[in-house]
Protein backbone atom coordinates (compact mmCIF):
# COMPACT_ATOMS: atom_id res chain seq x y z
CA UNK A 1 0.00 0.00 0.00
CA UNK A 2 1.04 3.57 -0.63
CA UNK A 3 1.76 5.91 2.28
CA UNK A 4 -1.10 8.35 3.05
CA UNK A 5 0.95 11.36 1.88
CA UNK A 6 1.98 9.87 -1.47
CA UNK A 7 1.03 11.94 -4.55
CA UNK A 8 0.29 8.62 -6.29
CA UNK A 9 -2.83 8.17 -4.11
CA UNK A 10 -4.65 10.76 -6.24
CA UNK A 11 -4.10 8.94 -9.54
CA UNK A 12 -6.99 7.29 -11.32
CA UNK A 13 -6.23 3.88 -12.93
CA UNK A 14 -4.89 4.47 -16.43
CA UNK A 15 -3.95 8.09 -15.71
CA UNK A 16 -0.38 9.18 -16.43
CA UNK A 17 1.67 11.95 -14.87
CA UNK A 18 4.77 13.79 -15.97
CA UNK A 19 7.65 14.53 -13.68
CA UNK A 20 7.63 18.21 -14.68
CA UNK A 21 4.51 18.63 -12.51
CA UNK A 22 6.42 17.70 -9.34
CA UNK A 23 9.55 18.70 -7.43
CA UNK A 24 12.51 16.33 -7.59
CA UNK A 25 12.00 15.10 -4.00
CA UNK A 26 8.32 14.38 -4.75
CA UNK A 27 9.29 12.34 -7.83
CA UNK A 28 11.82 10.36 -5.79
CA UNK A 29 9.22 9.70 -3.12
CA UNK A 30 6.77 8.42 -5.76
CA UNK A 31 9.39 6.09 -7.22
CA UNK A 32 10.27 4.82 -3.75
CA UNK A 33 6.58 4.24 -3.00
CA UNK A 34 6.35 2.02 -6.06
CA UNK A 35 9.54 -0.02 -5.71
CA UNK A 36 9.65 -0.68 -1.94
CA UNK A 37 7.94 -3.69 -0.39
CA UNK A 38 5.92 -2.26 2.52
CA UNK A 39 2.82 -3.26 4.42
CA UNK A 40 1.07 -1.78 7.48
CA UNK A 41 3.97 -2.87 9.71
CA UNK A 42 7.04 -1.88 7.72
CA UNK A 43 9.45 -3.06 5.03
CA UNK A 44 9.50 -6.71 4.03
CA UNK A 45 10.68 -9.12 1.38
CA UNK A 46 8.16 -11.64 0.04
CA UNK A 47 8.92 -15.28 0.79
CA UNK A 48 9.39 -15.82 -2.95
CA UNK A 49 12.42 -13.46 -2.88
CA UNK A 50 14.03 -15.57 -0.14
CA UNK A 51 13.26 -18.79 -2.02
CA UNK A 52 14.82 -17.37 -5.18
CA UNK A 53 17.87 -16.32 -3.16
CA UNK A 54 18.32 -19.80 -1.71
CA UNK A 55 17.97 -21.53 -5.08
CA UNK A 56 20.29 -19.07 -6.88
CA UNK A 57 22.84 -19.29 -4.05
CA UNK A 58 22.95 -23.07 -4.38
CA UNK A 59 23.35 -22.82 -8.14
CA UNK A 60 26.11 -20.21 -8.00
CA UNK A 61 27.82 -21.87 -5.03
CA UNK A 62 27.54 -25.33 -6.63
CA UNK A 63 25.97 -26.87 -3.50
CA UNK A 64 25.28 -30.57 -3.95
CA UNK A 65 22.97 -32.96 -2.12
CA UNK A 66 25.17 -36.01 -2.43
CA UNK A 67 27.64 -36.87 -5.11
CA UNK A 68 26.70 -35.26 -8.39
CA UNK A 69 23.13 -34.17 -7.54
CA UNK A 70 22.94 -30.37 -7.68
CA UNK A 71 20.73 -28.96 -4.92
CA UNK A 72 19.34 -26.03 -6.90
CA UNK A 73 17.64 -28.41 -9.33
CA UNK A 74 15.74 -30.04 -6.44
CA UNK A 75 14.87 -27.04 -4.29
CA UNK A 76 12.11 -25.42 -6.38
CA UNK A 77 9.50 -27.89 -5.15
CA UNK A 78 11.11 -28.73 -1.80
CA UNK A 79 11.95 -25.48 0.02
CA UNK A 80 9.32 -22.99 1.17
CA UNK A 81 10.23 -19.97 3.34
CA UNK A 82 7.33 -18.54 5.35
CA UNK A 83 5.41 -16.41 6.34
CA UNK A 84 4.54 -14.80 2.99
CA UNK A 85 5.77 -11.32 4.00
CA UNK A 86 9.02 -11.54 5.95
CA UNK A 87 9.48 -8.29 7.89
CA UNK A 88 12.83 -6.54 8.24
CA UNK A 89 13.84 -5.18 11.63
CA UNK A 90 16.66 -3.05 13.02
CA UNK A 91 17.49 -3.02 16.74
CA UNK A 92 14.33 -5.03 17.43
CA UNK A 93 12.06 -2.46 15.71
CA UNK A 94 10.28 -2.85 12.38
CA UNK A 95 11.82 -0.74 9.63
CA UNK A 96 8.98 1.59 8.54
CA UNK A 97 10.37 2.65 5.15
CA UNK A 98 13.43 2.42 2.93
CA UNK A 99 16.59 4.35 3.85
CA UNK A 100 17.65 5.55 0.43
CA UNK A 101 16.50 5.54 -3.15
CA UNK A 102 19.25 4.23 -5.42
CA UNK A 103 19.65 5.04 -9.09
CA UNK A 104 21.55 3.00 -11.62
CA UNK A 105 21.78 2.24 -15.31
CA UNK A 106 20.89 -1.29 -16.40
CA UNK A 107 21.41 -2.86 -19.79
CA UNK A 108 18.11 -4.16 -21.12
CA UNK A 109 16.85 -5.57 -24.40
CA UNK A 110 16.05 -2.11 -25.70
CA UNK A 111 19.32 -0.55 -24.57
CA UNK A 112 20.42 1.08 -21.35
CA UNK A 113 17.60 2.13 -19.04
CA UNK A 114 17.46 3.94 -15.68
CA UNK A 115 16.53 1.81 -12.70
CA UNK A 116 15.46 3.06 -9.29
CA UNK A 117 15.41 0.75 -6.30
CA UNK A 118 14.74 1.27 -2.63
CA UNK A 119 17.68 0.40 -0.37
CA UNK A 120 17.62 -0.54 3.29
CA UNK A 121 20.97 0.13 4.90
CA UNK A 122 22.79 -2.31 7.15
CA UNK A 123 22.26 -3.61 9.76
CA UNK A 124 18.91 -5.29 9.30
CA UNK A 125 17.47 -8.60 10.45
CA UNK A 126 14.74 -10.92 9.15
CA UNK A 127 13.21 -13.88 10.93
CA UNK A 128 11.47 -16.62 9.02
CA UNK A 129 11.04 -20.37 8.90
CA UNK A 130 11.78 -22.74 6.06
CA UNK A 131 9.70 -25.83 5.32
CA UNK A 132 11.75 -28.54 3.60
CA UNK A 133 9.71 -31.35 2.05
CA UNK A 134 12.53 -33.89 1.88
CA UNK A 135 13.52 -35.73 5.06
CA UNK A 136 16.81 -36.82 3.51
CA UNK A 137 18.09 -33.20 3.62
CA UNK A 138 19.59 -32.85 7.11
CA UNK A 139 19.77 -29.68 9.21
CA UNK A 140 23.44 -29.05 8.35
CA UNK A 141 22.64 -29.13 4.62
CA UNK A 142 19.70 -26.75 5.21
CA UNK A 143 22.07 -24.33 6.98
CA UNK A 144 24.49 -24.65 4.06
CA UNK A 145 21.84 -23.86 1.44
CA UNK A 146 20.51 -20.83 3.36
CA UNK A 147 24.03 -19.44 3.85
CA UNK A 148 24.81 -20.08 0.17
CA UNK A 149 21.75 -18.00 -0.68
CA UNK A 150 23.01 -15.14 1.49
CA UNK A 151 26.56 -15.30 0.19
CA UNK A 152 26.13 -15.95 -3.51
CA UNK A 153 22.73 -14.42 -4.33
CA UNK A 154 21.41 -12.24 -1.49
CA UNK A 155 17.94 -10.77 -1.40
CA UNK A 156 16.57 -7.59 -2.97
CA UNK A 157 18.30 -5.13 -5.25
CA UNK A 158 21.81 -3.69 -4.82
CA UNK A 159 23.18 -7.01 -3.57
CA UNK A 160 26.56 -6.18 -5.13
CA UNK A 161 26.83 -3.30 -2.66
CA UNK A 162 26.44 -5.79 0.19
CA UNK A 163 23.03 -4.50 1.23
CA UNK A 164 21.14 -7.72 0.46
CA UNK A 165 23.68 -10.19 1.80
CA UNK A 166 22.70 -12.24 4.82
CA UNK A 167 23.94 -15.04 7.07
CA UNK A 168 22.02 -17.57 9.10
CA UNK A 169 22.33 -16.88 12.83
CA UNK A 170 20.00 -19.54 14.26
Amino acid sequence: PLPPNSPLRTLVPGETITTKDYRRDEVQQMIGDICAYRNGHGCFFPALCWKHSIIEGCRKGDVRKSGATKMWKLLGGLVFPYPGEILLTRDGEEIPTYDELMYGLVRGRSGVVAQYTARINLPWRAEFSVAVLDDSINIEKIREIINAGGLYAGVGAWVNGGFGRYILTS
